[in-house]
């Protein structure tokens, strides 16, 4: 009965909020701000174990910043050729096309290619729009790019995605998500599953580690996937809470630190191995 009593009580919020704010800006708001952190009452109602919050991008769009340097430095057009891209759309599929193709240059003199759809009309406009993603792609730590080597975008408001070398960026959600600030938290998501997934996602340390937890996840996200999603959705927070722990807020610390403890220790053990 107290579940029947909680949902209504959330449709009743939820839909009243949708009604009186009807505009992409405050539909985005009211989700980061109040729909992606899951309130006690609602842990308690649902939960045996803490699971903070439902989607761990959206806890923070400050974890990386425009203040954070961008080891992106160039770009430069090189042949069109055929590839292999996946795309999201019509339920995902691989497709092979001639996209406008570009090399990208960072600092710490990694490179990758970037392979822009041919819907975008011209090279002119491609590179354009590559640009909008490198500069926050330059800004990852190099943990999170190290086995990065293309990047796809198309049209579209489908999810990013991330693995196989690669990272997929559907454009219209890009610039939805740039808007929030979001893009750099996109990023390191996607950059566990390109770089990190291989080494840990099924080691047994990290295995240990969120059994140690005992049943806790930092979202629900997390938690429904916690073989495929589990360690993109932490990873990303550790990392903030060693390097940009400042950037946080005190609660957000806490509820971190409440349900992932032997995580955050796995963690930190895989970044005192890269410096």
């Amino acid at each position: 009965m107290k579940k029947k009593i909680f949902l209504l009580v959330v449709v009743l919020i939820t839909g009243l909020s949708v009604f009186c704010y009807n505009s992409k800006y405050m539909r985005m708001y009211i989700y980061v701000n109040f729909i992606n952190e899951k309130s006690s009452l609602e842990n308690y109602f649902f939960e045996d174990t803490f699971i903070p919050y439902r989607g761990s991008i959206y806890i923070s769009n400050n974890i990386l910043n425009s203040s954070d340097n961008s080891t992106f430095t160039s770009i430069e057009s090189i042949p069109d050729n055929l590839r292999t891209m996946y795309d999201f759309r019509n339920n995902g599929s691989w497709i092979k096309i001639t996209p406008f193709l570009f090399k990208a240059k960072f600092s710490d003199d990694s490179e990758i290619e970037v392979q822009v759809n041919s819907e975008f009309e011209n090279k002119t406009n491609a590179e354009k729009i590559a640009l909008i993603y490198l500069e926050e792609i330059g800004r990852l730590p190099k943990l999170f790019r190290k086995n990065l080597e293309t990047v796809s975008i198309h049209k579209g408001y489908e999810n990013f995605g991330g693995g196989n070398n690669n990272f997929v960026i559907h454009h219209d959600n890009g610039l939805e998500l740039k808007k929030y600030g979001l893009l750099e938290e996109i990023f390191l998501h996607e950059g566990v599953h390109t770089s990190l997934d291989s080494d840990h996602r099924s080691s047994n340390a990290w295995i240990n580690a969120q059994k140690s937890d005992n049943g806790n996840f930092i979202s629900d996200y997390a938690k429904q996937n916690p073989k495929r999603e589990d360690l993109a959705e932490t990873v990303p927070l550790c990392f903030a809470l060693k390097y940009k722990r400042d950037r946080l807020s005190d609660d957000i610390i806490r509820k971190i630190e409440k349900a992932i403890p032997n995580r955050i220790e796995y963690c930190n053990g895989v970044f005192e191995n890269i410096n």
